[in-house]
């Protein structure tokens, strides 16, 4: 039969783990990004070494190999919208982790207005109510392409019930019913009365 599989880790921690000036930025980035952990940070700073890395392995390359290696690198980042058309490795090179965690399918769903919150755009995407070209995606840290931003959309066209019950809070039926009241010709005493 054989032994189970092991996967590799796809990411490297700090080796200093209690920095003091390192913690609250991460705890902002948390925060901001709507990250559950700081594994999933560490994730994307580990992405975003290896691109680098592979820019400074291009520029020591010969200068044969160098052009088709750097079209290569730059390609691979241009297709996510991190690099523009006229970028050069030192493009690359000025990469910040904001860029790739502001291309995750989270961010999107909560900039296109599909979700109110950034916890409940990543409760969406991983209950399935999100897809992408019609296909259901039920990871938060999935980074989305360009040509794909597009066709971010609720999964089958339908809404979540949760976006449907937040119409009928009593919240906002009392803040409709003060907006009817304020627009009717009525004076300070019925307007009291009513509410």
């Amino acid at each position: 039969m054989g032994d189970p599989r092991k996967f590799s880790k796809k990411y490297s921690v700090p080796k200093k783990r209690f920095d003091k000036e390192r913690i609250p930025e991460e705890r902002d980035m948390l925060k901001n990004y709507c990250l559950v952990n700081k594994k999933e940070l560490f994730m994307f700073k580990t992405m975003l070494r290896k691109k680098r890395k592979s820019a400074r392995d291009v520029l020591a390359l010969p200068s044969d190999q160098l052009e088709k290696e750097k079209k290569i690198l730059i390609d691979s980042l241009k297709k996510y919208g991190l690099l523009k058309d006229d970028a050069t490795l030192d493009s690359v090179l000025s990469l910040k982790i904001e860029d790739l965690l502001e291309r995750r399918l989270v961010m999107l769903v909560f900039r296109k207005g599909l979700a109110t919150t950034l916890s409940q755009a990543r409760q969406f995407i991983v209950h399935g109510h999100i897809a992408i070209n019609g296909k259901r995606i039920t990871s938060p840290n999935a980074l989305v392409t360009v040509i794909d931003d597009v066709t971010v959309a609720y999964y089958k066209g339908k809404k979540p019930k949760v976006l449907e019950v937040e119409l009928r809070k009593p919240r906002l039926q009392a803040e409709s019913v003060k907006q009817a009241v304020d627009l009717s010709p009525a004076t300070e005493k019925e307007k009291a009365v009513l509410l």
